[in-house]
């Protein structure tokens, strides 16, 4: 069965037409309904002169009170039915009727802007408020997918702000922004920072989604976090240090306290550690509001330095791909310390992955020697 579209702007039209046609047939029955009134009084003049008034003259005035209520049904409720509702400079109640239903709301100016709102009377629909829309001379956005930057709008899909403000082209940057709960004094804190990392050189950021069964995982954490295996940092912001040829991957996911780095055979050939200045940046950035957090609400946060020495890293390998007693299984166990999970600085992980590459680039140069 074909589904059926409403058209509103038809509908409205024949609306519109079919008021003026009750205009029309009201003005004509208040011209009889007059003239009725005048019969009535001559003949009451001359109640001696038995005369039967014709059903034509006696019904006028029932079918115009009939026409007019049909009119009332078509014709939009006034919008400020409720003008003698006035408290300081709020009215209280406004109601719009559309042709989709009707809508109650209440206008306060400090949340709509009075130009816009008449349009929206009108118009018959629900005025935008500036809680959930900004302007730009005449034109209107939602906050929702737009964001404004000096005197512009951007759609969030290719802009974002960083924490000092400044624009970010999504194209050239990654998010690796902190939103995490703190108990102190009896209560949660908040701690939410907004930081992006841009891209150098002719370098790119590229999405991957995480391996299910990588053959290594690359846990991270600070120094007294509290999280186990887990970081305090963005685990995006840890992956994206390691740059693999000109990409430097992140994961969909930005969760960042959650999961580990997992690495293929494929990354660990490319992997090379190269963090940049934006790194660095970032790291100081988050450290100084990490610091005054700690201060303001007197609660402890994972440790931070100034040269991130308070990181700790840990290598382990996935017991379903390293199971034999082969040479090359016994040297993964002996690199990850057969999963002992025991942390150490970003050097000694580095020592461990390039043995790891070394080992695959022989273990391939003996396949091909085959």
């Amino acid at each position: 069965m074909k589904e059926f579209k409403r058209d509103l702007p038809f509908e409205w039209k024949v609306r519109e037409q079919t008021l003026r046609n009750l205009y029309a047939l009201e003005k004509v029955l208040i011209k009889f309904n007059n003239q009725n009134r005048k019969a009535r009084a001559y003949y009451r003049a001359m109640s001696d002169v038995p005369i039967q008034l014709s059903r034509s003259v006696t019904v006028f005035s029932h079918e115009l009170e009939t026409v007019r209520e049909k009119i009332r049904e078509l014709i939009c409720t006034d919008p400020l039915n409720y003008r003698d509702g006035f408290t300081y400079d709020r009215c209280k109640r406004f109601t719009i009727e559309t042709m989709e239903g009707e809508y109650t709301y209440t206008f306060d100016k400090a949340i709509h802007w009075i130009d816009e709102f008449m349009d929206a009377v009108r118009n018959k629909r629900i005025p935008r408020n500036k809680q959930t829309h900004f302007r730009i001379g005449d034109e209107f956005y939602d906050k929702g997918n737009y964001l404004e930057y000096q005197g512009k709008a951007y759609s969030k899909k290719e802009y974002a702000l960083s924490g000092a403000g400044e624009l970010i082209d999504l194209s050239k940057a990654l998010y690796v922004g902190i939103d995490s709960q703190f108990y102190s004094h009896g209560g949660y804190k908040s701690f939410k920072v907004d930081e992006w990392l841009t891209s150098v050189d002719d370098e790119e950021f590229v999405c991957i989604d995480e391996p299910n069964n990588a053959p290594f995982k690359l846990f991270v954490k600070e120094q007294n976090s509290g999280y186990g295996n887990y970081s305090f940092l963005p685990l995006n912001f840890y992956l994206s240090m390691f740059r693999f040829g000109k990409k430097r991957y992140f994961y969909r996911s930005n969760a960042g306290s959650y999961g580990s780095i997992k690495l293929t055979k494929e990354m660990i050939m490319q992997m090379e550690f190269a963090p940049t200045k934006e790194h660095k940046a970032v790291w100081q950035a988050i450290k100084e509001k990490r610091d005054w957090f700690a201060k303001q609400w007197d609660t402890s946060l994972p440790a931070m330095d100034d040269n991130a020495t308070t990181v700790r890293w840990s290598l382990e390998f996935n017991r379903d791909y390293v199971k034999t007693a082969g040479i090359r299984d016994k040297i993964v166990r002996a690199l990850c310390e057969d999963n002992r999970g025991n942390y150490t600085v970003i050097g000694s992980i580095l020592n461990k992955l390039k043995a790891l590459k070394a080992l695959y680039e022989t273990e391939d140069k003996y396949e091909q020697s085959k």
